[in-house]
C-alpha cells in the first residue's frame, strides 16, 4: 500500500533556470556555457503518446527500450542500442520534471502543438543528478500550481490537525491489549481460543446475551503477533492522514463507529463464531479516507488525490480478496466497518478551507450523530430478537466453550488414576473408588450436558455434537468396566480387556474428529 502522508515528487529546479517566451512555461533553463554536452547515458526509456493507453500498449511502454541519452546543443538525443535510430528532443519542448527513484519523466510540448510523455530510467543515483542538472527545468502553468499545492499541503494539513494523536493511542491500545494477554498465557503466535473469550472477543453466545460491550472491546483483541502486526500497520499508514483531514475527535468517531457495524455485521452474519480485531475499524478508516478524497477532491493537489484514491480501491480490493478466497477471515466484519466509515465519513468530512470547515462544523457533527444513532437502532433491532432456532445455535456454541475447561479436568483426574500405585487388592479398591465416585461423574456430566442441549434441524454442528457424544460415551464406558475390573480382579478376562482397548481407540478416532469438525466452524480473525 502506499504512503499516504503527501510528499513531494517533483524535483528541484535546476539552478541558473532563466525566463522563457515559450507560452506554457512558467520558467525555463538554457544550456550552461559550462555544460559538458558530450556527456552520454545508459538507460532505457519509452515516448508515450499522449492520453490514456490500452493494456498492451501499457506492458510495451512499462519495459521501455535499451538506448543512451547525450546532450548536444540545443537538443537531447535518444538512440536505440544496436541501431541506428535515434530521437531529438528540443530543450525548448522540455516541460514538468518529475523524478522517482531511477526514474525521470517529462513531457514534450513542441512548437507545432501535440504533446507526449518520455520516460528514462538509469541505474544509478549520481546518473539521476546528474541528468536532472543537465534538464531545463520548465513548468506548465498548471504543473507549477500543482507543485505550489504540494509544498503548502502539508503545511495546511498540520495547521488544521496539528498531532496525530489518536492514531498513536489507537495503536498503543491495541499493543498494550495484547501484552496483557500474552503475559496472561493468551499466547503469542497461536492463542487459546477460549481464552481470548476472557479477554473481550466478540463472541456471539456472549455477545447477544448481555454482553454487547463486546461489540467494542473485541476491536482491541488480536489472534497472535501477525494479526495484530498487519493490523497496526495498516492503522498506521491509513490513520494519520485520514486524522489530518478529518480531525482528532472527529477521526476518533470514525474509527469507533466504523469498528462497531463491522462487529455487528460480523455478529449478525455469523453468530456462533468467536471474532475479534482492529480490521473492520481499519476498513471504515480507508472507507472514510476513499470518501474524503471523493468528495473533496478539488481541494486536494491532484496527485495527492489521485494517489489516496488508487490505494484505497486497491486495500479494500485485494484484502476482500483476500477475505473471500481464505478461510479465517471476517469478511462480514470488513464490509461491515467499510459501510459504517463510508456512511460516516461523508457526515463528518468538512473542507479543507479553515473558515468553511467552523461554517459547516456544528451542521456536520449534528447531523453525523442522527445518523449514527438511527443505525445503530435499526442494527440492534436483529440482535435483539433472535429465533428459536438461532437460540439453539448459540446456547450449544456457549456449551462448547463450557465443557472445555471441564473435559480438561476429567482429562487430568484420569490421567492422575493412571499413575496411582496399585500393587495390593487394597490398593486397586481404593483406585476403584476413585474411578466411580470421583471421575465417572464428570464424564457423565458432560455426556448429560451435550445430551440435554438441542440443536435445529440441519444444523451444520449435528456431526460435532454426534461425534462429542460417541466420545463422552466412550470415555465413561472405560472408567466404568475399568473400575469393576480393579474392584472384581477375577473380571480381569481377555474380553474386558479387548472392550476397554476397543472403546480407547474409537475415543482417540473421536477425539481427532470433534477437534476436526470444530475447527471448520472455529473463530476467524480480522
Amino acid at each position: 500500500m502506499d504512503r499516504l502522508e503527501p510528499t513531494l515528487s517533483a524535483p528541484a529546479l535546476a539552478s541558473g533556470a532563466t525566463a522563457c517566451a515559450t507560452p506554457y512555461a512558467t520558467s525555463c533553463a538554457t544550456p550552461c556555457a559550462d555544460w559538458d554536452t558530450t556527456q552520454t547515458f545508459r538507460l532505457r526509456y519509452s515516448i508515450k503518446p499522449p492520453g490514456r493507453q490500452g493494456l498492451f500498449s501499457a506492458i510495451r511502454y512499462s519495459s521501455g527500450i535499451s538506448g543512451e541519452l547525450s546532450f548536444s546543443g540545443d537538443d537531447i538525443t535518444l538512440r536505440r542500442s544496436r541501431n541506428a535510430e535515434q530521437r531529438n528532443l528540443p530543450r525548448a519542448a522540455i516541460f514538468d520534471i518529475k523524478l522517482a527513484h531511477h526514474r525521470i519523466s517529462f513531457d514534450l510540448h513542441p512548437a507545432q502543438g501535440g504533446s507526449e510523455h518520455v520516460v528514462l530510467k538509469l541505474g544509478s543515483d549520481e546518473d539521476v543528478r546528474r541528468v536532472v542538472e543537465l534538464l531545463p527545468a520548465q513548468m506548465t502553468p498548471a504543473f507549477a500550481a500543482e507543485r505550489i499545492a504540494l509544498a503548502t499541503f502539508k503545511d495546511k494539513l498540520a495547521a488544521l490537525t496539528r498531532f496525530t494523536w489518536v492514531t498513536y493511542l489507537l495503536i498503543a491500545l491495541n499493543v498494550i491489549v495484547f501484552a496483557a494477554m500474552c503475559g496472561a498465557g493468551v499466547g503469542v503466535m497461536k492463542v487459546d481460543r477460549f481464552a481470548v473469550i476472557g479477554w473481550g472477543s466478540n463472541f456471539g453466545p456472549y455477545t447477544l446475551g448481555n454482553e454487547a460491550w463486546r461489540l467494542i472491546t473485541s476491536m482491541f483483541v488480536h489472534f497472535g503477533l501477525l494479526h495484530i502486526t498487519f493490523n497496526m500497520i495498516a492503522l498506521y499508514a491509513v490513520g494519520r492522514l485520514t486524522e489530518r483531514l478529518y480531525g482528532n475527535m472527529r477521526f476518533l468517531a470514525l474509527y469507533l463507529f466504523a469498528g462497531l457495524t463491522g462487529s455487528i455485521a460480523s455478529v449478525l452474519t455469523h453468530p456462533t463464531i468467536n471474532s475479534a480485531g482492529a480490521s473492520g475499524a481499519i476498513f471504515g478508516v480507508a472507507g472514510g479516507l476513499l470518501i474524503f478524497v471523493l468528495r473533496f477532491r478539488k481541494e486536494l493537489p491532484p496527485t495527492i488525490a489521485a494517489r489516496n484514491r488508487s490505494a484505497m480501491w486497491v486495500f479494500i480490493a485485494v484484502n476482500l480478496l483476500d477475505g473471500f478466497r481464505h478461510r479465517g477471515i471476517d469478511n462480514a466484519a470488513h464490509l461491515g466497518g467499510l459501510a459504517g466509515g463510508l456512511l460516516i465519513g461523508a457526515l463528518l468530512a468538512r473542507p479543507l478551507d479553515n473558515e468553511a470547515r467552523q461554517r459547516h462544523s456544528f451542521r456536520s457533527a449534528l447531523l453525523a450523530s442522527l445518523v449514527a444513532c438511527v443505525t445503530l437502532a435499526v442494527l440492534a433491532y436483529p440482535l435483539t430478537h433472535i429465533s428459536e432456532a438461532k437460540h439453539e445455535e448459540l446456547q450449544f456454541s456457549k456449551l462448547l466453550v463450557q465443557l472445555s475447561a471441564q473435559e480438561r479436568h476429567a482429562i487430568d483426574d484420569t490421567r492422575v488414576w493412571q499413575h496411582m500405585k496399585m500393587r495390593s487388592q487394597v490398593e486397586r479398591d481404593a483406585a476403584s473408588n476413585t474411578l466411580i465416585v470421583g471421575i465417572l461423574p464428570q464424564w457423565d456430566a458432560l455426556y448429560a450436558s451435550v445430551e440435554n442441549t438441542p440443536l435445529p434441524d440441519g444444523s451444520p454442528r449435528t456431526a460435532l455434537r454426534q461425534a462429542m457424544l460417541r466420545y463422552f460415551d466412550d470415555n465413561r464406558r472405560i472408567v466404568r468396566t475399568g473400575a469393576l475390573m480393579l474392584s472384581h480382579t477375577e473380571d480381569n478376562d481377555p474380553v474386558a480387556t479387548t472392550s476397554i482397548r476397543a472403546l480407547s481407540k474409537d475415543s482417540q478416532e473421536q477425539a481427532a474428529l470433534v477437534k476436526k469438525l470444530a475447527a471448520q466452524i472455529d473463530n476467524p480473525p480480522r
